[in-house]
């Protein structure tokens, strides 16, 4: 019953590892 919050928490980390490279350039 939490697959909404938890794809909502992945698709976040996902994000924030290809914003990662930008944030450290």
């Amino acid at each position: 019953r939490q697959t909404g919050p938890a794809r909502r928490l992945r698709s976040n980390f996902i994000n924030g590892i290809k914003e990662l490279p930008v944030t450290i350039g």
